[in-house]
């Protein structure tokens, strides 16, 4: 039975009870608390908690209904349940009692006084002019900073105009922007996940959003360049590299070549933040480009940007700074220290005295080598990045310390351990040649779908699918027929194989060839492009794969 009956029921009996014995009601056993001056409001509580706990009672104290009409918002409430009887669980010395409503109307009351409490508050705007937070932040830029040269631009268009809210979001965003710099957090749209590394500033409006809206809102940003590739732009990167850049604060990031070819093609994690916000870092990518002139050896230089990043990270959970910078370790002190990181990195296991990837550790070694002799040659021209420096020439003599234990101990603490490992790991592996009917089979196939997507591309010029095909096959055939690295034909340029060498008036490419690949010089089409080490390489393009 509901307890809405149940509360019904004993309602009406105690009506009934009232009708038909008046004089019961005069001595109502409240009659006496309510007449006499000494009367102790906590003596209620003691005489129904004496009633209800006794084991052999089955009184039952009834309250007049008159007794029930009264209330106030701190009167305290009661619940019949089916299960018991209605007797009386509380009782307040203001004898104000109310029945407890239903748990639906409950549920809704307090939601309602829930919503009372946390009213509305409008978001303020921190402005970037003054530091002052406003509510109405354009009513404040118009009437406070007309002589800034935004504002000025602002009040050339006319009110409620596109152009206008525009200027005033941006400068709002600007502003956002540079607290999230010093580690306030105002996205424009809110998560469950209020940490700072899962939001990233937009490359263009610099808004705040998180990581995965940060691709769709690039889609219809309105500061986004007209002809920017959205779908080939990887958006997460050039949000990183806007922190880097805003980071370093003296523009000199903005001029280095690793930022234009390096930091674009680089994924977008912890890692590769920490490698763009790291001054000597970005200063060892640098000069890294500065010795080649390829366009794929920018991989080669995040790679190792990002191996250096990861000893990075590893240093600062060893030393619980999250500033610590590579500089700081460039010390002969700190040497043990790199070791033992290095070490985590590799995966060195001391039962077996293995590491999980022998080669990153050995390539540390030289990569510190390079790094210590870099921040040697920086110290001593004064770079401005490494003005923070306070005594340059001790500094010089703790890199030269350095640098002496990484010649000396490099080999005997991590490189031999290392590359015996990766040595014996070669003894298990058996050799795999490939037999001569594997290369004919593989050779057909791959003929055949080349033949397959000319004759589609014929009758249907913008099959992509087929366009695509037909590349990775002249690229393997051509692979098949020279026996070269895959990177000698892989980066061979149009206008290279365009040139015309009908001659062959090259000794030191000939002496690269065999006496048969002399002879099929006169038939298929010769090309020198360069290989590994700027060498000169010779392809052979064989009439089928020219057509």
């Amino acid at each position: 039975m509901h307890k809405k009956q149940i509360f019904g029921i004993y309602i009406l009996f105690n009506w009934y009870f009232l009708e038909s014995d008046q004089s019961s009601i005069n001595e109502s056993p409240f009659e006496d608390f309510n007449d006499d001056t000494t009367y102790d409001p906590t003596s209620d509580l003691d005489l129904i908690s004496d009633t209800k706990c006794s084991t052999n009672s089955n009184a039952t104290v009834i309250i007049p209904l008159q007794n029930c009409l009264t209330y106030d918002q701190n009167d305290s409430v009661f619940d019949f349940d089916s299960s018991e009887s209605p007797e009386i669980v509380g009782l307040k010395p203001n004898n104000n009692i109310i029945p407890r409503k239903s748990k639906v109307h409950e549920i809704q009351t307090q939601n309602v006084a829930q919503k009372c409490n946390n009213k509305w508050k409008k978001k303020r705007t921190k402005c970037k002019f003054c530091s002052l937070e406003v509510t109405n932040f354009k009513r404040h830029l118009e009437r406070n900073h007309t002589d800034v040269k935004e504002v000025i631009e602002l009040l050339t268009y006319p009110k409620k105009s596109k152009e206008r809210k525009q200027i005033i979001t941006l400068i709002r965003n600007s502003g956002n922007f540079d607290e999230f710099l010093r580690g306030t957090l105002r996205p424009i749209y809110t998560t469950k996940d209020k940490s700072s590394t899962s939001y990233y500033p937009c490359a263009n409006c610099k808004g705040l959003y998180s990581k995965k809206f940060l691709s769709r809102h690039r889609k219809k940003c309105m500061a986004v360049n007209v002809n920017e590739n959205l779908d080939k732009n990887r958006h997460q990167s050039a949000s990183q590299t806007l922190i880097a850049c805003a980071i370093e604060g003296n523009n000199t990031l903005h001029k280095l070549r690793v930022r234009k070819e390096v930091f674009d093609i680089m994924k977008a994690d912890d890692i590769s933040l920490v490698a763009k916000t790291d001054p000597l870092i970005c200063q060892f990518g640098e000069q890294y480009l500065k010795k080649h002139r390829r366009k794929q050896m920018a991989v080669v230089c995040s790679n190792k940007m990002r191996q250096l990043a990861r000893l990075l990270i590893e240093l600062r959970r060893i030393k619980n700074d999250d500033k610590y910078t590579l500089c700081d370790a460039i010390n002969a002190v700190m040497f043990d220290t790199v070791i033992e990181c290095v070490k985590n990195i590799g995966g060195y296991d001391p039962n077996t005295k293995s590491y999980r990837a022998p080669s990153l550790s050995a390539h540390i070694g030289t990569s510190l080598k390079q790094v210590s002799n870099l921040l040697m040659l920086l110290l001593i021209k004064k770079d401005p990045i490494f003005k923070f420096v306070e005594d340059i020439e001790i500094k010089i003599q703790e890199i030269k310390r350095f640098n002496e234990l990484i010649v000396s101990q490099w080999t005997t603490e991590i490189s031999s351990l290392a590359f015996k490992g990766l040595n014996e790991r070669n003894w298990d592996k058996p050799t795999v040649l490939p037999l001569t009917k594997d290369i004919i089979k593989f050779k057909t196939y791959v003929t055949e779908i080349a033949n397959i997507a000319l004759t589609t591309l014929k009758d249907n010029p913008n099959n992509i699918k087929q366009f695509k095909n037909l590349v990775d096959a002249t690229l393997v055939l051509t692979i098949l027929y020279n026996r070269k690295r895959i990177g000698d034909v892989h980066y061979t340029l149009l206008k290279t194989y365009l040139s015309n060498f009908s001659t062959i008036n090259q000794d030191e490419c000939l002496n690269s060839l065999s006496p048969s690949e002399i002879l099929l010089t006169r038939h298929y089409k010769r090309v020198v492009t360069g290989g590994k080490g700027s060498k000169p390489i010779v392809i052979l393009f064989p009439p089928n794969i020219q057509e």
